[in-house]
């Protein structure tokens, strides 16, 4: 027996039948109380992320954090020396208070120029200065940056991003897989999503502050063993609220999603009975980035509307290897695991595991082409009572 545990949850994926030696699903047994603790400490999560000073500040050097008034009238009065290598250009400028910080917005500068000074020595927000200047006595400092934020309608990039091995998010993709029980199938998305105002910085890579989005899409079936008759189809759609900065994001979201047989396939199998699936659901997400390359997430979605078999708790959670800034040509490798359990399936649900070859694009955008490996309850919610065990290849399209 395979197990997971998580928190005081005990969750079983696998176990053996004593007919035979073969795998089968198990249900995740989570009483109410241990639910409740659950949503509980997720609760405390969350309200710690907004307690959190993600400012980066060294134990040693209180210097790490500097606040300094630029003007046109102030010497350069500290030492090169403590500095290292830097640029020692002056430029003048009005007088302003900044702060040493990785969490400040960018200046209006070229993406490839490193932004660096020394305490006394005024910059021009349009000057770019050479790469250099990151030492003090003997530290490494974080980048400086300096912005303002404001609104902007319609903004490019995400600032809390759809999961790479969700099964049910919002995106383009088209996956060609091999199911134990039923054959070839092809799983595909048809969708997209996209910010519609943001109050934050403009950074492509991971912008920060607020942010309105709008998702929807499309998630079908085909069988690829009977002319790809269509055998059912999910429709989304959403609303998701996002804040993040460098390091924490979090979501809040509303999204509807109602599933449906193909005609084909009622066709072929006019005795298999139709469950009227439907969620109307809120949910929290937080999502923790310590760097541009490692992701970890979890989510609590709870539906106000149900349809016939549905209940209203949800829960997902993962991790994902995946760099966030702009691929060369060459791209790079991606890894990415999600967890979907499911009140209606005793707490049971869906692994999914990715990894293949990604091209990240400068607006966060993202193809990536790889292998999936899926077992659980179906991820086409009308056969939610279903087990499958698939595998294949996959192209993906990000937003």
């Amino acid at each position: 027996m395979f197990q997971f545990v998580a928190g005081v949850s005990k969750m079983t994926f696998f176990c053996r039948t004593s007919s035979n030696d073969e795998l089968r699903s198990c249900d995740f047994h989570i009483g109410h109380r241990r639910f409740f603790l659950i949503s509980c400490l997720m609760l405390a999560i969350i309200h710690a992320c907004f307690q959190c000073d993600s400012t980066p500040v060294c134990a040693q050097e209180a210097d790490f954090v500097l606040h300094h008034n630029f003007s046109d009238s102030e010497p350069a009065s500290n030492s090169p020396s403590d500095w290292g290598e830097s640029n020692q250009s002056s430029v003048p400028m009005p007088s302003q208070s900044y702060a040493w910080s990785s969490q400040l917005p960018e200046l209006s500068v070229p993406p490839t120029a490193a932004q660096t000074f020394r305490p006394g020595q005024a910059l021009a927000p349009s000057q770019a200065i050479a790469p250099g200047g990151r030492m003090y006595r003997g530290q490494a400092l974080p980048p400086l940056t300096v912005s303002t934020q404001s609104y902007e309608l319609l903004p490019d990039g995400l600032i809390y991003r759809s999961y790479l091995a969700g099964m049910n998010e919002p995106g383009l993709r088209s996956l060609w897989m091999c199911e134990k029980e039923g054959g070839g199938i092809w799983d595909f998305s048809l969708g997209g999503r996209g910010g519609m105002i943001r109050w934050g910085s403009n950074d492509l890579g991971k912008p920060e502050g607020w942010q309105i989005d709008i998702e929807g899409a499309g998630l079908g079936r085909l069988d690829l063993d009977t002319k790809r008759d269509l055998v059912a189809t999910d429709y989304r759609v959403g609303v998701p609220i996002s804040w993040g900065n460098q390091v924490w994001q979090m979501k809040y979201a509303y999204y509807h999603i109602s599933s449906h047989q193909g005609d084909e396939y009622a066709i072929r199998y006019p005795n298999d009975t139709r469950i009227n699936y439907v969620r109307d659901e809120l949910l929290i997400g937080m999502s923790y980035t310590p760097n541009d390359v490692f992701r970890l997430y979890g989510e609590v979605g709870w539906a106000f509307k149900i349809g016939e078999g549905t209940r209203p708790w949800e829960f997902q959670f993962g991790g994902e290897y995946s760099k966030t800034t702009p691929d060369t040509k060459d791209g790079s490798p991606f890894v990415a695991l999600n967890a979907h359990l499911r009140q209606e399936a005793d707490f049971g649900g869906g692994l999914t595991v990715q990894t293949g070859w990604q091209w990240r694009g400068k607006s966060g955008r993202l193809i990536r082409l790889g292998m999936q490996f899926y077992e659980g309850k179906s991820d086409q919610f009308v056969f939610w009572n279903r087990y499958e065990r698939k595998i294949g290849a996959g192209l993906w399209y990000n937003f």
